[in-house]
């Protein structure tokens, strides 16, 4: 019985069951369409994609996705889902797409459909600009990129305040920008965006193309720049963040910079430069960047003056001969006389190295040769080299021969030999050659022992040496002082070939009064050279050698010495290079320490 009952009760709700289904199924039978698909949007990820995404409609199996062709008008179906959203893909950049949907809901027997189009609009973005770069200078930075071809404009940002500042709108043919008056040594952070306008919309780059820069330490300013023959002298204004300066010079042949110095004061000499010849120098402050460009540079242009004119002058029969060698660069030669107390006056000019010239209507006169060239349509010519000549016969012969000292470097070649002798009525031989060495061991220069034996006669009454300094410059053997029984000398030392010299003069001039003159203080006694010793070891070294052979030292060493009174060479030295008297020094500190020691006549 219970069997039965239970029986009943399942047939009873299979047939209710059966009745729902198709009661339900009879009314979507009857229904005419879906709802609309609610909250439709289409929302643009990158240049080319966009994404829609929907409200899901009760009922519907799916939706249909379709996009407006602007060109037919006509509507694409572009996907069949029955999910909630849709990536687009494929899509141009700053284009304008409109996009539908509609809902269905498919039986075996019909198939229903939204009762209309859901719509949504959008516009892709421009694609973020590429090769966004920055080429910093102290004073500005210059931006560039690749352009665009969808772009109508670029928009260019500053990064203030951690916020995006608008500097500046450019067209579309632009690629580059220029941003001035910066503050030097700063950070920067500059963004940018293509942008194009679609009817009353606006739209720019996916992202925002962003970098950061620093613009480097300031060029230097007032460069100042002084040519000499061989030097030049380069002064700038001290920069605040500049911890050194890096020194260049411009290669007219290879038309390149190249690297010479590096320094942290403000002023560099150059030394070695070819006389009468064009030269360019550049200064960039250190950390200014890897790469050497004109723009970061403090530029001067200028050129050396020809050298000094080495000439010989005899007076015969009323004419003045000179004689001298060619130089190179140089227009031409300019031959000058003065009369004691007064200025140089110009006698003639050529183009030959040699020439003859009536000689002034005087007992005493100085003469000079100057050679000269141009720039810049000025003239530029080196120093009077003065020589004095007179008419009268001299009482006595003097002999001179050593280094810049004696040949008068910083006094227009007018050394202490030639101001004695032209107050003691000597006649003057003055072989000295500046950067001249006792020792024959350094290459490159003038050995002063050897040209004593080259140049010496027996027919000098006084004769003038000086040495040593230039031997403990370039590290010279310094060597001992030989044995009384010692014939032959080590030439390649100090000690050796000032031995050899002093020797050989008082065998060729056995009557001549002979003087070492001990120039002033050069350089500081505590100062040793590459050998370990300091000037005033072969000083006294050689001070030593004179007393074994009877030669008397006219010690200028130990007097005292003002070194404003030594060589401004053209203003390379403002105050002076504390090494070449200037005629003045040789006046003051060398004459009154001749004068007591050397007995004229006597």
């Amino acid at each position: 019985m219970f069997k039965k009952v239970v029986s009943a009760l399942l047939i009873i709700v299979v047939i209710c069951s059966m009745f729902c289904i198709f009661g339900i199924g009879l009314a979507n039978a009857k229904k005419k369409s879906l709802n609309s698909v609610e909250k439709f949007k289409a929302s643009a990820l990158t240049s080319g994609s966009v994404k829609l995404t929907w409200q899901k409609v009760t009922g519907a199996n799916g939706y249909l996705i379709y996009r407006y062709n602007s060109k037919n008008n006509k509507w694409i179906r572009i996907s069949k889902l029955s999910s909630s959203s849709k990536l687009v893909s494929g899509l141009k950049e700053g284009t304008k797409y409109v996009f539908a949907i509609k809902a269905y809901s498919a039986t075996k027997n019909r198939t229903v459909f939204s009762k209309s189009l859901s719509k949504a609009v959008t516009v892709t973005p421009l694609k973020s600009i590429n090769a966004f770069k920055a080429n910093a200078r102290w004073h500005r930075i210059v931006l560039t990129w690749d352009k665009n071809a969808s772009a109508q404009t670029y928009i260019i940002y500053k990064r203030v305040n951690n916020k995006w500042k608008v500097l500046k709108r450019l067209n579309p043919s632009a690629n580059k920008y220029n941003i001035k008056n910066l503050k030097a040594n700063s950070n920067f952070t500059f963004g940018i965006k293509a942008c194009k306008k679609i009817k009353n919309q606006t739209v720019s780059s996916e992202k925002m193309a962003v970098l950061s820069t620093k613009t480097r330490l300031p060029s230097v300013k007032k460069v100042r720049s002084v040519f000499a023959d061989s030097k030049v002298r380069l002064k700038w204004n001290k920069l605040e963040h500049a911890k050194a300066y890096k020194i260049y010079s411009y290669d007219y042949s290879s038309a390149k910079w190249s690297f010479v110095a590096k320094t942290k004061s403000t002023t560099f000499v150059k030394s070695y430069l070819k006389t009468a010849t064009v030269y360019k120098f550049g200064i960039v402050p250190v950390k200014s960047g890897k790469k050497v460009s004109a723009e970061d540079m403090a530029i001067t242009t200028g050129k050396t003056i020809p050298a000094d004119v080495k000439y010989s002058v005899s007076l015969k029969n009323g004419l003045l001969k000179f004689k001298w060698k060619k130089q190179n660069n140089v227009k031409g030669y300019i031959v000058y006389t003065k009369q004691p107390g007064k200025k140089w006056k110009k006698l003639t000019a050529t183009s030959k190295t040699s020439c003859e010239v009536k000689a002034p209507e005087s007992e005493k006169f100085y003469v000079s040769v100057k050679a000269y060239t141009k720039y810049k349509g000025k003239v530029l010519s080196g120093m009077y080299l003065k020589k004095s000549v007179q008419s009268q016969p001299y009482s006595y012969k003097l002999y001179c021969d050593g280094d810049s000292i004696s040949a008068g470097k910083g006094s227009n070649g007018y050394s202490y030999a030639a101001i004695f002798a032209e107050r003691h009525n000597m006649s003057l031989k003055n072989y000295a050659v500046s950067g001249g060495t006792i020792s024959s061991n350094v290459k490159g220069k003038y050995h002063i022992a050897q040209g004593v034996i080259n140049h010496l006669s027996n027919s000098y009454d006084y004769i003038f040496f000086d040495g040593g300094v230039n031997d403990y410059i370039f590290s010279a053997k310094l060597g001992k002082k030989a044995s009384a029984s010692q014939k032959k000398f080590d030439m390649n030392t100090t000690c050796g070939a000032f031995e050899a010299m002093l020797t050989f003069t008082k065998k060729t001039c056995p009557n001549a009064k002979i003087y070492f003159i001990s120039v002033h203080k050069v350089y500081a006694d505590s100062k040793k050279n590459s050998l370990g010793f300091t000037y005033n070891d072969y000083r006294k070294a050689l001070e030593s050698i004179c007393k074994k052979y009877n030669v008397t030292v006219v010690d200028c060493y130990n007097a005292s010495f003002n070194f404003a009174y030594t060589f401004k060479r053209n203003g390379i030295y403002p105050k002076g290079d504390k090494l070449h008297p200037t005629e003045q020094g040789y006046i003051k500190f060398y004459l009154p320490v001749l004068e007591k020691v050397v007995r004229v006549g006597s």
